[in-house]
């Protein structure tokens, strides 16, 4: 699909339909993609992003969870507050060793 037109449809907000399939089970899993070894460190990097964009009301933040694959990593962080909600998806990609935060979306919603 031309990009002008698939830009056309987005904005008349016009949905598009498309089929994701699942990964066949025979697929490999990338080398060094140990998710057990790399979860602690990819966690560390969004905690202390986090703290850094802590909002000033008390609540309860918590990580519901981390997929690692890889090189690339994506985390779900939950804050609950007494007056909302906010659900924030964090990607991240490991370059010369590091995890660095590329990509962040979040929502929320009155409580």
């Amino acid at each position: 699909m031309p990009i002008r037109r698939l830009a056309l449809l987005t904005l008349s907000s016009t949905a598009l339909a498309c089929t994701v399939s699942p990964l066949p089970s025979s697929t490999p899993i990338p080398s060094g993609s140990d998710s057990a070894i790399e979860e602690p460190r990819v966690r560390t990097v969004v905690d202390r992003h986090l703290h850094r964009a802590a909002r000033t009301q008390e609540g309860d933040l918590s990580i519901a969870s981390v997929d690692v694959t890889g090189d690339v990593a994506a985390v779900k962080v939950v804050e609950t507050y007494p007056k909302e909600v906010y659900v924030d998806y964090v990607n991240l990609a490991r370059a010369g060793g590091e995890w660095r935060i590329v990509n962040k979306v979040s929502t929320h919603w009155a409580r």
